[in-house]
């Protein structure tokens, strides 16, 4: 019966994709999953404050050939190996519909015709020309990865099942209206687990906290769930289990480690809010009581490690820490702001 009941939880899961969670959704102790979409941009150039990465390894090629592409090294490394035919490549996320090397060849290269005139010898010539996209035309990449919780360990994980190279979508006037997916190339999800920073065939990799693009609760997609309990209960529980380090809000890493009645103490914050009316210039200081309800949680932070295997030329990802955004309102229930409650580290 148990068997039968896990054959219908992975029936909805896409066929490619569930070729490669088949192991982990087999594993008697994995209780929960749960698959998401979400975009991240690897460059370490200037960008929102809401993104934190921090480069942890970089190698140069051991043959003193160093190709100079800014710090762009991932989508460089990626758009070279699918203008050779290195990937299976597909147009959706869930890796139902495959895409032709041409049908990407297309999307990459564009052919002008260009038309000179010579007015001495009123002679026309016609060149062609060919722009191939280059890695700082890539706007990042959207990733499909699933996250699941080890009841065993009572921790959390993700892995990465495939992921998208994106450039931007211009309108007439040039200006960004959106971005479009180049091609959807599956990732070997089961290798993160033998990923890290001192592999010999890992030449890049790095940490990041992408607030904004948060883990979203309510577009979980999930293909198992033995729990009985809410993600935000769930995660709540095993914070209060005390099983993994809690750090405090002051930063990834820079917080104080917090004790059990800390963290139990947290379903109730006190804050102290400063108002200012700019007709009369008087301060007003609001005392705010925030109940903290777990089953109400709607978006997590994730600090991930990720890591790109030259080998097998794959990216991978290996969860850090979990931190729920919460929402701080005021007495009427209007949304002050947001922030990090604590981090729960794996």
């Amino acid at each position: 019966m148990r068997n039968f009941l896990l054959l219908l939880a992975t029936a909805s899961v896409p066929f490619l994709a569930s070729a490669q969670l088949n192991n982990l959704l087999k594993d008697p102790n994995i209780a929960w999953a749960a698959t998401f979409e979400t975009e991240h941009d690897f460059r370490l150039s200037p960008k929102s404050r809401t993104t934190q990465i921090q480069l942890t390894k970089f190698s140069l090629p051991e043959n003193g050939c160093v190709k100079f592409v800014t710090d762009n090294w991932l989508t460089y490394w990626f758009l070279e190996e699918m203008k050779v035919g290195r990937y299976n490549l597909f147009s959706d996320a869930d890796l139902n519909s495959p895409m032709e090397q041409s049908a990407l060849m297309n999307k990459i290269t564009s052919i002008d015709t260009v038309i000179t005139f010579d007015p001495n010898s009123y002679k026309e010539t016609m060149q062609v020309i060919r722009n191939d996209i280059n890695p700082d035309d890539i706007a990042g990449f959207r990733t499909q990865q699933i996250i699941f919780f080890d009841k065993k360990s009572g921790s959390y994980g993700t892995q990465l099942l495939a992921l998208a190279p994106l450039v931007s979508k211009t309108d007439a006037t040039g200006k960004v209206i959106g971005k479009n997916e180049l091609a959807w190339i599956p990732m070997n999800a089961a290798a993160s687990a033998d990923l890290t920073t001192k592999s010999p065939d890992v030449i890049w990799s790095a940490l990041m906290i992408d607030k904004a693009n948060s883990l979203t609760i309510s577009k979980l997609k999930t293909v198992k769930n033995e729990l009985k309990k809410s993600f935000g209960e769930q995660l709540f529980f095993e914070t209060a289990s005390m099983k993994h380090p809690v750090e405090s809000s002051g930063g990834y890493g820079c917080g104080e480690m917090l004790t059990k009645a800390e963290v139990e103490n947290m379903t109730m914050q006190i804050d102290t809010v400063i108002t200012f009316d700019p007709e009369t210039y008087k301060e007003t200081v609001q005392i705010v009581k925030n109940t903290y309800n777990p089953s109400e949680l709607k978006e997590v932070i994730m600090a991930q490690e990720w890591y790109y295997d030259n080998k097998q030329k794959i990216l991978a990802n290996r969860l850090k820490a979990l931190a729920p955004y919460v929402e701080i309102t005021d007495t009427n229930q209007n949304l002050l702001y947001k922030r990090v409650q604590f981090y729960l580290h794996f």
